[in-house]
């Protein structure tokens, strides 16, 4: 016969797939190996290591791959590599978690490129820029991260739920996006790391100076009228703006002797010169909320803390943070989404109305004032510079009330109004300084 049968449609796809079949068996070979490993020296690891622990552990690993793959100490050292950065928890990141310079990086990004190995971006200093390894091959190899990265945390990632919000111990947010999602591939996988705040370094204020985020003049309202003289300040603007930098950069100046409250969805603000700062996050568990913002929010209203800082308001917690934020005498610190007096009060209408409370413009404007002596707006300039666009005194009487603003023209600082005999009088009733 001059013409053959036709291979039957699963024959085709493994022909073609052959490679990548080679690929997967190999990988599936590996993780048996590491299953078996941690097995026989009797090590769980449901929780990111510490270097000092990995290290101690190291030689029995080796020597217990060494049992299983005997002869190819290459592959034994692929294996142990790889399993060290699954009990750090990183994977192949790893450098941009503890590498040299890593402290500067505060976002990691993982973008999928049609024909090729998927780009590493990083945000360091506001500015998003390529990193010049890979890290990641191909596609699959992203997908397979986050789906053992998913699976450690019993968290569900599937063709049913292509997008998830995974929070590593160390407080670090993954959010993913794949099963084909992406056009490129069905493998093709984004990733955006938001950096637990532990791996970032607070920018002093004197750094944020230095960079014209602020002047001094600016700073000094802050620090010696907001944080010394305890009053509640919001911080405004779009995302990666700095409001949580210059918010942890006004933190450093909390009096240590202080109980602070730090209340967030996801971990941002880490105080660790605060010896009695206690952190509180939400909680979820198989992608149900078992603990919210709001939730924490009332139980603060029963505890005795001096100062709460609230990470970002982003949902209904915003009732009972604003009624915190009334309630504790040292002054309180948070941030949120928006760029104007307008926009920041239609924020405060919406994110009341997921509480079950409608307010009109001028109840929301009355809100913010009873709650808040300073706001503070910032935003990205033509050159990704992250500044401080504005700066109002939050009064009860007359609203908001302009004290300093940026001039784009001339590129400086300018101080319009001087703030309130009332904002004065509280403040040095605190024990806090006041340029008049």
């Amino acid at each position: 016969m001059w013409w053959t049968m036709p291979a039957r449609k699963n024959e085709v796809d493994v022909s073609r797939d052959w490679a990548r079949d080679l690929e997967v068996s190999q990988v599936q070979q590996d993780e048996r190996i590491m299953a078996d490993v941690l097995s026989e020296v009797d090590i769980r690891f449901d929780h990111p290591m510490t270097d000092g622990e990995i290290e101690e552990i190291a030689p029995v690993l080796r020597a217990a791959i060494e049992r299983q793959v005997p002869d190819n100490p290459g592959h034994v050292s692929e294996i142990l590599r790889d399993l060290m950065q699954q009990m750090r928890g990183y994977g192949p990141l790893e450098p941009l978690f503890l590498g040299a310079g890593s402290r500067e990086i505060t976002e990691i990004q993982v973008t999928p490129v049609r024909g090729g190995a998927p780009r590493i971006f990083v945000v360091r200093h506001g500015r998003e820029e390529p990193w010049p390894e890979a890290f990641f091959g191909t596609d699959r190899e992203v997908h397979d991260w986050v789906r053992k990265t998913a699976d450690s945390l019993g968290v569900t990632w599937n063709e049913q739920h292509p997008i998830v919000d995974l929070w590593l111990d160390d407080g670090s947010r993954i959010n993913a996006v794949g099963f084909g999602v992406n056009p490129f591939s069905r493998d093709a996988t984004i990733v955006t790391i938001r950096k637990s705040p532990a791996f970032v370094d607070p920018v002093p204020m004197s750094r944020m100076i230095e960079l014209n985020s602020l002047n001094e003049e600016m700073s000094d309202l802050l620090i010696k009228a907001g944080i010394k003289g305890c009053r509640n300040m919001l911080f405004c603007g779009p995302t990666d703006s700095a409001k949580t930098s210059l918010l942890r950069a006004c933190a450093q100046f909390i009096d240590p002797g202080d109980h602070v409250a730090v209340v967030e969805t996801s971990w941002e603000v880490y105080l660790p010169h605060l010896p009695n700062a206690v952190n509180f996050v939400e909680v979820r568990r198989a992608g149900r909320d078992v603990v919210t913002s709001a939730d924490i929010g009332k139980a603060l209203l029963r505890q005795n803390f001096r100062r709460a800082v609230y990470g970002e308001i982003r949902y209904a917690e915003i009732q009972p943070a604003f009624d915190e934020m009334q309630s504790v005498g040292g002054g309180c610190l948070t941030t949120m989404h928006a760029w104007s007096t307008f926009s920041l009060i239609q924020r405060v209408i919406t994110l009341f109305s997921y509480a079950g409370r409608a307010l009109t413009v001028e109840e929301a404007q009355n809100t913010i004032c009873g709650t808040f002596d300073l706001v503070v707006f910032m935003d990205k300039d033509k050159d990704k510079r992250r500044r401080v666009t504005e700066i109002y005194e939050a009064h009860e009487r007359d609203g908001f009330r302009l004290l300093y603003e940026l001039d784009v023209e001339t590129d400086t600082y300018v101080r319009v109004n001087k703030v309130s005999p009332e904002f004065v009088k509280r403040v040095r009733f605190a024990g806090g300084e006041v340029l008049l």
